[in-house]
């Protein structure tokens, strides 16, 4: 769950303020670090506006997490 937690947090400072800003549960963004991390993405647009960040960024927190939670080769 660290690596996509940490840069929410960054960003928003805590989880529960993200779902906030985001307007989605925070079970929710828990899912995204913890399972579906391609669920965020639905949110870019926001988060770009939002946040101090680019597409770019958080495509590669995205991918970064699902490598996390589903090595290749496995």
């Amino acid at each position: 769950m660290d690596s996509l937690a940490t840069f929410l947090r960054k960003h928003y400072g805590t989880l529960d303020n993200c779902a906030d800003q985001l307007r989605v549960d925070r079970r929710t963004v828990y899912r995204w670090c913890t399972d579906n991390p391609t669920g965020l993405l639905k949110y870019m647009p926001l988060m770009v506006e939002q946040c101090n960040t680019t597409p770019t960024q958080i495509m590669g927190e995205v991918m970064f997490q699902e490598e996390i939670l589903c090595p290749t080769g496995l």
